[in-house]
């Protein structure tokens, strides 16, 4: 059996590092170390957190990022939003060093990221917890399946008693009832059985629901896409763990925030620009929080007033909860007073180069506005302070064009505002580009039309 033959190979490695450098030494330099970053802490973010893992090979697939380096890939994941960074130290099977681990520290320390490390590796020993603390670690990996009671104990103890935090490996039920009288801050739910290192999706559900609620759930392996992290996050994961899908995608920066943004949830749901009540009715029935009608002619999907008001009838009578916000470019309050009242609108979108008293105007009325705003650089983002609106609506500019034009804008730039004011995501938004946005910008809400009418 595998895991065996590790654990086994791992004990001789233990005892030949105990004669190459000596606990003395290694407690010398562990006590020299910054204080251990608070990993729990670090995982209870918004949505659910990433852990996202160096990794160059493994036993089940052998080695599938050799030339990884871990300095460059840490800077990657951490300026993506990774909550934390798992550092794989196993030489023989795994193909890492502890010498990864510092680098990865390093790296975020460069980039001025306070996230915790996590040393991953077979622990079976104390001299390895002091070896983790002098290398920078701020949390270990403990598998419960390769210790005895006393030695969790024990190591669990040694890891706290340095500040660090233990993240407690289950895979079974066995293995939830061991340690519960530990009461860990942090358990992985490994869905990979080290016995054979075959993956059983339905894992994490099964556990999840017989550990106590305030435990700290990080669901591991068999994760490699936003709807895998959406799919445990519904099941009660507090974080996901992920290595090798993040370190074999062609572009790292866009899988971490893929990641990331399947594991949020937006507040509202905006679907614009709907001329057809079946459209409607779906977009409704979906779970959208705002249909919009768009009342500028030059658009293609312009609506006359009369059939707007039809359409927000008869949805009326078939569902009243959604809301229906008016698009309007360039008009006059006064003319968009009128179309509200004889359509029935909930709200406004101004999506031109209104001026701040126009929103203002609208707002003593009563209405909910949205203010729309084309963004080519940093510069557009200071004219959203001039504008007391409900919410921003950030689009891409295309010259010539007020909006709706399917093509996406530098999301960073989004990024910058949206801790500050409601902002609603727009421009080139669909199925297969919304968890990237959600996970780089966590806008308020996204607004989406042409993208996702299929």
């Amino acid at each position: 059996m595998i895991l065996d033959e590790i654990v086994a190979h791992k004990r001789i490695e233990i005892a030949e590092r105990k004669g190459r450098v000596s606990l003395s030494d290694l407690v010398s330099r562990a006590e020299q170390q910054p204080a251990a970053i608070d990993f729990a802490k670090a995982l209870q973010g918004e949505g659910v957190s990433l852990i996202a893992e160096i990794k160059r090979a493994s036993p089940s697939k052998g080695s599938f990022a050799p030339d990884l380096q871990a300095e460059s890939v840490a800077s990657v994941y951490a300026r993506n939003g990774a909550a934390a960074i798992s550092v794989l130290t196993d030489e023989r099977y795994f193909s890492g060093s502890l010498d990864d681990l510092e680098a990865a520290k390093q790296a975020v320390t460069d980039n001025g990221r306070s996230i915790p490390i996590l040393r991953k590796d077979f622990i079976l020993d104390l001299y390895q917890v002091v070896e983790a603390r002098a290398s920078g670690a701020d949390a270990i990996l403990l598998i419960v399946r390769i210790l005895t009671d006393d030695e969790l104990a024990l190591l669990c103890a040694e890891i706290e008693g340095w500040g660090m935090t233990a993240l407690v490996e289950v895979h079974d039920e066995v293995d939830v009832e061991r340690i519960g009288a530990l009461s860990p801050a942090v358990v992985g739910i490994n869905q990979r059985n080290l016995s054979d290192f075959r993956t059983d999706l339905t894992v994490f559900a099964q556990l999840r629901k017989i550990l106590p609620a305030e435990t700290v759930v990080v669901a591991a392996s068999g994760i490699r896409s936003a709807a895998d992290v959406a799919n445990v996050a519904a099941q009660g994961a507090d974080a996901v763990l992920v290595g090798e899908a993040l370190v074999t995608a062609a572009d790292v920066d866009k899988k971490v925030r893929e990641l990331i943004g399947g594991g949020r949830t937006v507040s509202v749901i905006k679907i614009c620009g709907l001329t057809r009540v079946e459209d409607a009715i779906i977009a409704a029935e979906s779970g959208a929080d705002f249909l919009g009608l768009v009342f500028f002619r030059p658009s293609s999907r312009y609506v006359e007033t009369g059939a707007a008001a039809a359409l927000v009838k008869t949805l009326g009578d078939h569902d009243s909860s959604t809301r229906w916000i008016g698009v309007f470019v360039d008009e006059s309050p006064d003319e968009v007073r009128r179309i509200v009242d004889a359509v029935g609108l909930d709200g406004v979108q101004l999506h031109g180069d209104e001026e701040p008293e126009d929103v203002e105007r609208l707002r003593r009325d009563g209405l909910f506005v949205i203010k729309g705003h084309r963004i080519s650089g940093s510069e557009d983002l200071a004219r959203l302070d001039a504008f007391e609106a409900d919410a921003h609506l950030l689009d891409t500019h295309v010259p010539g064009s007020p909006g709706g034009t399917g093509k996406t804008f530098d999301w960073s730039l989004a990024a910058r505002v949206s801790g500050e004011r409601r902002i609603l995501l727009a421009g080139g938004l669909t199925a297969e580009n919304v968890a990237e946005a959600i996970g780089m910008v966590n806008p308020w809400g996204v607004d989406v039309s042409s993208g996702v009418e299929s």
